[in-house]
Parts: structure tokens; sequence; C-alpha cells
């Protein structure tokens, strides 16, 4: 497998592709392809597709659905502090400030409801009636919520700050944090609990149903991953439904844990130890058996490199590096053989494969 570089592009904050169309996000503009979208304040990055409709918010609290078809731009909401924060479904989350105080709103693009949630979510996961967030605790997410989007009420609560654990980095002992709600599969909401617990919850009641003390132990050497005292990590989760199946990608190893029977599996190894080429495949997309990422080859500093790791091979089968110096800021995206990907000097990068 091999990709060719076929167009850079400079000033680029953000890149989202569907289908053909390529969105470019950048400092004060959108565009589809040579189609200004919106050139109007500061745009927000985060952004979200659902079928043929890209949203968009920016930092003056504009909120915005551009139709890839008609080409056509609509004002969905001009609320003063909020923003996009994620998409989930059919759904797109937003910051709201209301009197000092902190909330998530909701669009529903099916029906176009707006509502006001009852409390600031973040780390969410959904379907089409229910939302699992987390609710901060200063820096920290120590709570769970189940909100039922019908019944516009908090189903169940789940506090985790009696779940002690020890960072990496300075040793202390802290209460409990949510570091990932990763998912809802098969009536299970899966989450990560500091430092590597793995837990899965009933949708319908909290009820915890299994769990994986420590997802890592007896699997793969824990000094090439860390925890830090901020909570952050460098795991990157992957939910297969078809396969039962959820993947963890962290530096050097790949893992594999089947949601049936809660066996896990070390899908790659490529530690100094292994005697495998090294390679800290540090932020990952997976598509099918290839995991397109930015990484590294061995032990440098930074995401100096964008590849692909087949997962049947075992082997990067095709790598290239940011040219003057540079890293990458996120996982490549991948769309008709193209691989887009972005520098930290906001340049893009588009390869086509050969």
């Amino acid at each position: 497998m091999r990709f060719k570089q076929i167009r850079k592009i400079e000033g680029i904050r953000k890149v989202r592709v569907n289908k053909d169309t390529e969105i470019l996000v950048t400092e004060n503009a959108v565009l589809d392809g040579n189609h200004e979208v919106l050139s109007s304040g500061e745009i927000n990055p985060i952004t979200y597709w659902y079928k043929d409709c890209f949203y968009f918010s920016t930092y003056d609290g504009d909120v915005y659905k551009y139709n890839e078809l008609d080409k056509t731009t609509i004002l969905l909401y001009d609320i003063k502090d909020t923003g996009i924060t994620i998409g989930k479904e059919d759904k797109i989350f937003l910051d709201l400030t209301v009197d000092n105080l902190n909330y998530t709103a909701v669009h529903n693009i099916t029906d176009g409801s707006f509502k006001k949630l009852p409390y600031q979510f973040i780390e969410i996961a959904c379907s089409d009636s229910v939302m699992l967030g987390g609710i901060r605790a200063f820096r920290d997410v120590k709570e769970l919520k189940m909100y039922d989007f019908l019944k516009e009420s908090v189903l169940w609560g789940v506090d985790y700050s009696s779940e002690k654990w020890h960072t990496t980095d300075d040793g202390e002992e802290r209460e409990g944090q949510v570091t990932k709600v990763i998912g809802i599969h098969e009536g299970q909401v899966l989450v990560q609990l500091a430092p590597y617990v793995l837990l899965a919850l009933d949708v319908k009641t909290g009820e915890e149903l299994w769990r994986t003390q420590d997802f890592f132990e007896g699997n793969i050497d824990k000094q090439y991953v860390y925890y830090d005292v901020s909570g952050h990590t460098n795991f990157n989760w992957h939910l297969e439904k078809e396969e039962n199946a959820l993947y963890l990608f962290a530096r050097f190893y790949g893992l594999k844990i089947d949601l049936i029977t809660q066996t896990i599996e070390v899908v790659y190894d490529l530690s100094p130890e292994s005697g495998n080429e090294v390679w800290d495949l540090s932020l990952t997309n997976k598509v099918g058996d290839l995991l397109y990422f930015s990484g590294c080859e061995d032990f440098k500093a930074w995401r100096t490199d964008v590849g692909v790791f087949d997962l049947v091979k075992k082997e990067v089968v095709w790598s290239y590096r940011c040219e003057n110096g540079g890293f990458y800021m996120a996982a490549p995206e991948v769309s008709n053989d193209k691989l887009y990907i972005i520098d930290n000097n906001r340049n893009l990068s588009i390869f086509e494969k050969v």
C-alpha cells in the first residue's frame, strides 16, 4: 500500500470529509471546495456531519447548518455563550451558559427540537432515546447520569468518587474518575475509570454488569503507557459493534476485548522489547483491518509521522514524515482512497492511494 501527496493547503484548522465533499475550516471561514459556506467571526473547529448536512458554530454563539446538496447555509441558533461540543447519532450537543451557570443543550436533527438539559454533560454517549454523560466536578468527572430524551428526566446516576486510584507521575491516591464514556452497545454502557478499569453498566438501571479491574495486567508492560495527574491518557478506544468487540490502541500496543466473554487479546506489540519494528501509534482511526495513525517511529517526542498499520500483517505498511520538523495534531481522516492530515502549522496534506 502506498499514498502520494496530491495537495497541500495552508491555514486549515479542521477538515471534515463526507463521501466526495471536503469541508475545510479556517480560523474565520468554512469552505466547500471553492464555495464559501461562511466567512464570519471565529469558527469553532468542533463540527459534525449528519447525512448530507454539516453543522458548525462560531465562538460568538451562532450555530449553522450547511446542506452540501443545494449549497445552502441556515442559521439555526443565535445564542450568546453557546457552541457545538460534540455530535452523536442524530443529535448535536452544545454548551450553554445561563445566569453564569453551565448546561448542555441538545438539538435533535430529526425533529428540529432544542432542549436545555438539567446539567452540563461531558463524555457523552447516546442512542435514539437516551444519553449517558459525565458531570464535571472541577476538572474531573466523578459522576455519570443517564438522561431520557422522551421522559425529559434523569433515569439513574452513579458516583465513582470512592473508587481510589494512583497516578503514574506522582503516585498519590486520588478520588475515582471517569476517563471515557466509550459507547452504548446491546443494552450496555461501556465506561473507562481511572486508571485501567473497564465497566459495563445496564442502560436501563445503571447496574454494573461486569468489570475488568486492569485491562493491561498480564497483557502489556505498563511502563510505556501513562495516566497522569490531570487524568490525561494516550488511549484510543474503537467500538466494533458487528464484532461485539472493543479495541484499545495505546502507543505501542493494541488490545481486543471480547464484549461477550470479556477475554482480552493482544492484537499487536510494537514495544522495544517485542523484537518488532518499534512504532508509537499515538492517535488512531480504525477502518476495517487498517489502522490509520499519527505517531512516530521509535521514541521520538512528537507525532512526526502519519501512516497505515495493517492489523492482519501486524506491520506499518506506509508512512510519511511531516515536513520542516513539524508534527501532526490528530489522527488522519480517510475517505474514497484519500487521506487527510493537519500538522501543527495548520498545513493540510491530502494523500491519494496509488
